[in-house]
């Protein structure tokens, strides 16, 4: 949205001019901003305090000259807290300490429907979408087959750096939950 935004504690700033514009303060002491992304009508942003973490929207002003105070377009469940957030393709990604979420934006204002969780053994910090695919970076993937066999047929058989890519053309639980598998 050709704005650069900067959270410093539980502030968000809009830093796009030489003068700094406060955006919103959240009025919870210790809440802090992880990330931001760019949607088709707002920009998101992760953020929390402790256990409670929320997707926030940014809109920009009707007439342009600036942008709208945050509010909550979708919260995390309690305890799974948030750590990067993406987009592409109008869709948004949420990484959390727990794995992945995508959401689909709703009505106009854009608030979010969260999917169900695509698990994975430690945080997610970035995505990257290419073509109908959206890549899940994961500095720890289970290398053992899922599915309940006892042999090992992959290489490597430990756990392993690695990505998860999930399918935008294929959904598994939900609508907002797209077929996945370690890549």
């Amino acid at each position: 949205k050709d704005y650069l935004l900067m959270g410093v504690g539980n502030q968000l700033w809009d830093i796009t001019a030489t003068q700094a514009v406060l955006i919103y303060a959240s009025p919870v002491t210790g809440f802090t901003w992880k990330g931001a992304a760019e949607g088709a009508n707002a920009i998101y942003l992760i953020g929390g305090v402790g256990e409670k973490h929320l997707v926030h929207r940014v809109g920009v002003k009707s007439d342009g000259t600036g942008l709208d105070p945050a509010v909550v377009a979708g919260t995390l469940p309690d305890g799974e807290i948030g750590t990067s957030i993406g987009s592409y393709l109008g869709y948004v990604f949420v990484g959390t300490d727990k794995g992945a979420r995508m959401a689909t934006p709703s009505g106009a204002a854009g608030d979010l429907i969260l999917g169900a969780l695509i698990p994975t053994t430690k945080p997610v910090y970035g995505f990257e979408g290419q073509d109908r695919f959206v890549w899940v970076t994961a500095s720890e993937v289970d290398g053992v087959p899922s599915g309940g066999g006892t042999t090992r047929e992959v290489f490597p058989t430990d756990v392993v750096c690695g990505l998860y890519r999930a399918d935008l053309t294929t959904f598994t639980v939900t609508e907002s939950t797209p077929a996945y598998a370690t890549d």
